[in-house]
């Protein structure tokens, strides 16, 4: 293939945007590509898109498809169109990029799913997981030196519900976006612990429509996910955009130590004293030393992907597939 001729797909996601006009051009650097088309239900947002893009405006997504001229999409449209359009994708020989999440439905989700691997396309989710921090988090904790693995908690938030509303518009409709934090920042959270523990046996969330906004369209602004792994480790995956400062956290608890990554850094505490009050000896970690990912980018690994053909073992659809079933299986006992 000399180059990756893409059609973007949907102008919901507050990442739409984004992608095509700053993430690829920064990420793609010296990949041959080009952006033929683009696509909205909304003709007169897809015409100024398309204005923007230098390229054409479909009003029809199958013709999209249809299109020989298209090898690949870009899917940033409302997340209950997920699924569908990624069948439709799958079934016209069309690589597929998409923002998460893949569905709300893992009934959905694993239809997409056979949809691709019938297909052979290439499918990359927009979910990096890997960072740096991370990295060495799982380093440190497989080395046994924080002992048995109590507990892992991330903490993935943002404040936008409260200082850009109208940004979080699409956010807040209950039939494009199928649930509220626990499938967007939720996503991430519930994705590490999977890497980090596999899959777990037993799950409940709690799930706060908490302003009149959250309360009227019947979407959680703020949400926890606990999970209980074979091991009887527990993991929990709290969500939240109502959350000033926007500071995620992540920490492992063990029955040696514990660690947490946090806006301070990186750090962890080997047999801390257990008598009330005793100061804890932080071991600092340099940024210097935290593994870069293996991986680059998603959007990069997507089309190097098609380029090399190369088969998809990061952001893959099968990791997709199970963070929806994970999230799925709290919400069931959702409170």
């Amino acid at each position: 293939m000399k180059e990756i001729r893409i059609a973007c797909c949907g102008l919901w996601h507050s990442h739409a945007k984004d992608f095509p006009m700053d993430r690829v051009p920064k990420a793609c650097k010296g990949l041959p590509y080009r952006f033929v088309c683009v696509w909205d239900p909304d003709p007169e947002a897809g015409e100024i898109w398309a204005r923007e893009m230098g390229c054409a405006y479909e009003a029809d997504y199958e013709k999209v498809l249809r299109n020989p001229e298209v090898d690949a999409v870009m899917i940033t449209a409302a997340t209950t169109k997920h699924a569908e359009m990624v069948i439709q994708a799958a079934h016209a020989g069309k690589h597929i990029f998409i923002e998460k999440a893949l569905s709300t439905d893992p009934s959905e989700a694993r239809r997409a799913l056979r949809a691709v691997e019938e297909s052979g396309v290439h499918f990359t989710i927009s979910d990096p997981f890997e960072r740096p921090e991370l990295l060495k988090a799982k380093e440190i904790a497989d080395s046994g030196v924080l002992g048995d693995i109590t507990t892992v908690r991330y903490r993935c938030v943002h404040a936008f519900g409260l200082t850009d509303p109208g940004m979080m518009t699409p956010f807040y409709q209950k039939e494009a976006a199928g649930e509220g934090a626990i499938f967007d920042l939720g996503h991430h959270a519930v994705h590490v612990l999977y890497w980090f523990l596999g899959e777990p046996d037993r799950a409940c969330a709690i799930c706060s429509p908490f302003t009149e906004r959250g309360r009227e369209n019947e979407i959680d602004e703020i949400s926890a996910a606990v999970y209980h792994f074979p091991s009887g480790t527990v993991g929990i995956a709290e969500a939240g955009w109502l959350c000033p400062g926007n500071e995620n956290i992540f920490e492992i608890y063990g029955t040696r130590g514990f660690l947490r990554w946090d806006c301070d850094g990186l750090r962890y505490v080997i047999d801390p004293s257990n008598e009330r009050g005793a100061k804890v000896n932080w071991i600092l970690v340099p940024s210097s030393e935290c593994p870069k990912p293996a991986n680059p980018p998603a959007v990069r690994y997507w089309m190097e992907s098609i380029l090399n053909e190369t088969p998809n073992e990061a952001y893959s659809i099968e990791d997709a597939v199970k963070v929806c079933e994970m999230i799925a299986l709290a919400i069931e006992r959702k409170a």
